[in-house]
């Protein structure tokens, strides 16, 4: 299942820097399926893209929801 409400598209710049800050290494998005980031770390790969449900917020699967919610509480604590 898709999360599509975490993460906001004005914070996308800052969430690269940081997965890179993080040890992933930013991939090449595929542009024909709305992917904005792609990452790796290691074999895990996670895929962040935009959907046309909401032009707010980016979409990921669950299974990429710590990942988030690592970003988000490092950008909350260093606000």
């Amino acid at each position: 299942m898709a999360i599509r409400n975490r993460l906001h598209v004005k914070h996308l710049d800052k969430f690269k820097d940081w997965l890179v800050k993080d040890g992933w290494k930013l991939e090449k998005a595929n542009s024909m399926s709305f992917e904005v980031v792609r990452a790796r770390k290691g074999k895990r790969v996670a895929v962040f893209y935009y959907t046309t449900r909401s032009e707010e917020h980016l979409s990921y699967e669950d299974k990429h929801n710590g990942i988030i919610s690592q970003f988000l509480r490092e950008v909350k604590a260093n606000a």
